[in-house]
C-alpha cells in the first residue's frame, strides 16, 4: 500500500513506523522481509528534507527492540541489505541535518552497529565510517563530535579489522579531536586511539604526534593527551622504539620539573611515567629512579618538583617488578625518611603514597616507614590524617602481615579515629582499616591474640568490634557509599 499509494500518508508515518518496526524481531523470515520492505516504502513516501524528523521515533523503537532482545542481535538485520533503509536515513541526516539531528543520527548509527552481527555489518563498515570521519572534522558542537566518536568506538569493537585501510585517517581524526575544548570529545578520542593500536597503528609516529600536542596547549587538553599517551603505551607500548619512549620520558620530565605546572597535570604525567617505566630498559630505569627522580634537598626549595618526583615513584613502584627496585632500596628508604621530616603537607602526603607503594612491593620497608604513619595518626592536629588512614587501610587489606609487629601501636590509634564523629570520612576509613587488621569477619583468633598482646586496650577494641565492625560488610570498601 505505502509503495503504490498516491495519498499523502505523513499524518500516519509515526504510527506506521512504530507498528512496522515492532516486527523487526519476528522469528518468521517472511515477516522480517515484509517488515523491512514496508519500512523502506514508508520512508520513500516522505520527502528527503522531511525524513530527519522521524529519527527520534526510529531510535526509540530500536531501543525498545534492544531492551526486548537483551544481548541478542536484531533478526531483521541478518537479512541481506536489510540495514540499508535505516542506514540511509541516519547517514543522510548526519550529512545534511541541523546539529541536534546530526547528533541523533550518529547515535542511531551506533544503535545499528550494536544490533547487527559482524558478518551482516561488514559490507557497510566503510560506508558508515566515511561520513562520520568527514563530519567530525567540521565545526559542529561538542555533542555531535562526542556522538560520532562514540559510534566510531562501537564500530572498532565490532568490525575493527575491516577498518584497517583507514587507520591513518582515523588516527589523524582522533589526534585532532584531542585538542578540542570539550572534555567529553577529548576522552572519546583518547578511547578510540587506544583501540586503533590493536589494529596495527604505527606506535612511534602516534606517540610523537601526541607529544607534539602537549606543546602550547592549556592544562586540560594536556591532561587528556597524557591520558591518551598512557592508553597507547598500555595497549601497544611494547611496539615502540627506545627512541620514541625516550622522547616521551623527556617530555614528561619537563612537565614534572616545571614549578609552575598545576598539580592535576603533574599527577597525570606521573601516571604515564609509571606505565612507561615498565617499558624502559634497565639502564634507563635505573637512571630514572636514582638520578632524574632523586629528591632535591633542601626539600622546601623545590616543593612542586619533589612532590612530582614522589608521585612518579609511587606510580613506578605500582608497575615494575620487585627485582628492579631492590637494588635501590637503601637509597629510596633514605629519601623517604628525609621527606617525612618536611614541614610541607604536600610533600608528606606524596611521601605517604610513595612509601605505601614501596611497602606493597617490598614488605621489609614497613619496618622503617610505618612508625612515621603512627606518628601522624597520633597527632590530633595533623591535617593529613585521612591520607595516612587510606594508606593504612590499603596496606591492611593487601599486606596485613606488615603490621604484625606493630599491631598494638596501630590498633588503639585507629580505634580513637573510629570513635571520632567530627571527621566522618576518617572515622569510616579507620573502621575499614580495623576490619582488615583484626580480620573481624575472617579470623576471630586475631582478636583473641590481640587481647593477650594488649590487655589494657583490648576491652575497648572488642566492644567496637561487637557494636560496629562486625555489622559492616566484609568487602565493601566504598567509604562514600557508607557516608550516604
Amino acid at each position: 500500500y505505502c509503495k503504490e499509494t498516491k495519498i499523502n500518508i505523513e499524518d500516519y508515518v509515526k504510527q506506521l513506523i512504530e507498528n512496522v518496526m515492532m516486527l523487526f524481531d519476528d522469528q518468521d523470515i517472511k515477516v522480517l522481509q515484509a517488515a523491512i520492505e514496508c519500512f523502506d516504502s514508508i520512508m520513500k513516501q516522505i520527502k528527503k528534507d522531511s525524513q530527519a524528523q522521524y529519527i527520534p521515533i526510529v531510535r526509540q523503537q530500536l531501543q525498545i527492540l534492544k531492551d526486548r532482545l537483551g544481548n541478542s542481535h536484531l533478526p531483521v538485520f541478518n537479512l541481506p541489505k536489510a540495514i540499508s533503509p535505516i542506514l540511509s536515513l541516519f547517514q543522510s541526516s548526519l550529512l545534511s541535518g541541523l546539529a541536534d539531528i546530526r547528533e541523533q543520527a550518529a547515535l542511531g548509527l551506533g544503535q545499528i552497529i550494536s544490533l547487527t552481527t559482524e558478518i551482516s555489518l561488514k559490507p557497510h563498515v566503510v560506508l558508515i565510517a566515511g561520513p562520520l570521519i568527514r563530519i567530525i572534522g567540521d565545526k559542529f558542537p561538542a555533542e555531535v563530535k562526542s556522538a560520532i566518536l562514540s559510534t566510531l568506538s562501537l564500530l572498532l569493537d565490532k568490525s575493527g579489522v575491516t577498518l584497517k585501510p583507514i587507520i591513518t585517517q582515523l588516527q589523524t581524526t582522533c589526534v585532532k579531536a584531542l585538542n578540542d575544548n570539550h572534555q567529553n570529545v577529548r576522552q572519546h578520542a583518547a578511547n578510540v586511539l587506544a583501540k586503533l593500536i590493536t589494529l596495527g597503528a604505527r606506535i612511534d609516529p602516534l606517540l610523537n604526534e601526541l607529544i607534539n600536542g602537549l606543546i602550547n596547549n592549556h592544562s586540560d587538553i594536556q591532561i587528556t593527551i597524557l591520558k591518551a599517551i598512557k592508553q597507547v603505551l598500555q595497549t601497544g607500548g611494547r611496539g615502540a622504539t627506545e627512541k620514541a619512549l625516550l622522547n616521551v620520558l623527556n617530555s614528561l620530565l619537563t612537565i614534572i620539573t616545571n614549578s609552575l605546572v598545576k598539580q592535576e597535570l603533574i599527577d597525570a604525567a606521573a601516571e604515564v611515567i609509571g606505565v612507561l617505566a615498565k617499558l624502559l630498559n634497565i639502564k634507563l630505569l635505573e637512571n630514572l629512579i636514582t638520578k632524574q627522580l632523586r629528591i632535591t634537598l633542601p626539600l622546601e626549595d623545590e616543593i612542586n618538583c619533589n612532590y612530582a618526583k614522589l608521585i612518579s615513584l609511587a606510580n613506578i613502584f605500582e608497575h615494575i617488578e620487585v627485582i628492579k627496585i631492590q637494588t635501590h632500596f637503601d637509597l629510596l628508604i633514605d629519601q623517604f625518611n628525609n621527606c617525612f621530616k618536611s614541614f610541607k603537607q604536600i610533600i608528606i602526603q606524596a611521601n605517604i603514597k610513595a612509601s605505601t607503594a614501596l611497602i606493597l612491593k617490598i614488605n621489609s620497608a614497613a619496618i622503617t616507614l610505618l612508625p612515621y604513619y603512627a606518628n601522624i595518626l597520633d597527632d590530633p592536629a595533623s591535617p593529613i590524617k585521612f591520607t595516612v588512614l587510606e594508606s593504612i587501610k590499603i596496606l591492611a587489606k593487601k599486606q596485613r602481615h606488615v603490621f604484625d609487629s606493630v599491631l598494638t601501636r596501630f590498633v588503639p590509634l585507629l580505634v580513637n579515629r573510629a570513635k571520632d564523629f567530627t571527621a566522618l570520612p576518617s572515622k569510616l576509613c579507620a573502621e575499614r582499616a580495623l576490619i582488615y587488621l583484626l580480620q573481624v569477619h575472617k579470623n576471630p583468633e586475631i582478636l583473641v591474640q590481640y587481647e593477650q598482646l594488649d590487655p589494657r586496650s583490648a576491652p575497648t577494641v572488642i566492644e567496637l568490634c561487637r557494636r560496629v565492625l562486625i555489622k559492616l560488610s566484609e568487602d565493601s570498601d566504598d567509604e562514600e557509599k557508607n557516608i550516604h
